[in-house]
């Protein structure tokens, strides 16, 4: 897990104090301590890692999306979603099902922007699957990797890398087939 247990709780302790009067320079020392967490996992392990941390962000400073919704947007991605409201949906339904488990996986500050924010951000969620597409030379999911003139990778999970040269590995590790 490398760096992830040290950055994670000097992120935690930054999103103890985010609150509207936060000021801009704290927001950003957050999110570059969030972009430094490399949390390591499946594509859902990661969505569902970093869903309550963008969302919380993201309602008290929605002027960050830029830099956040990446952690929401590329698992989805990876999983072959190409269609923002299908991946509006998808958001949607997983912070329903989340809090079916646990009432407290979603503050309500990041149940507010889910419910009333996330849908206008359809621009800017098509604007991180472009990114996204560039990146990966047109490569839409882990499942049309399959069929790639690209045979000497042994997987996604091995090509993304090399093609994402500014994301970080964890956001596409996906398991062997």
């Amino acid at each position: 897990m490398g760096n992830t247990i040290p950055n994670a709780k000097a992120s935690f302790e930054l999103l103890k104090d985010l609150n509207p009067e936060t000021a801009n320079l704290q927001a950003e020392i957050l999110i570059s301590a969030i972009h430094k967490i490399q949390y390591q996992s499946n594509t859902n392990s990661y969505f569902y890692f970093y869903f309550p941390i963008v969302s919380h962000i993201l309602y008290y400073k929605p002027q960050q999306e830029t830099a956040l919704l990446k952690f929401l947007v590329g698992p989805n991605f990876a999983n072959g979603i190409s269609e923002v409201d299908e991946m509006i949906s998808i958001i949607k339904g997983a912070m329903d099902f989340k809090l079916k488990e646990n009432n407290f996986y979603l503050t309500p500050e990041s149940q507010f922007w889910v419910i009333n924010e996330l849908q206008k951000l359809e621009t800017e969620i098509q604007r991180e699957y472009r990114q996204l597409l560039e990146r990966t030379g047109g490569i839409k999911s882990m499942f049309q990797f399959k069929q790639h003139p690209i045979h000497h990778y042994s997987s996604f999970h091995s090509f993304l890398p090399l093609k994402l040269s500014n994301a970080k590995p964890a956001l596409f590790f996906l398991p062997e087939a």
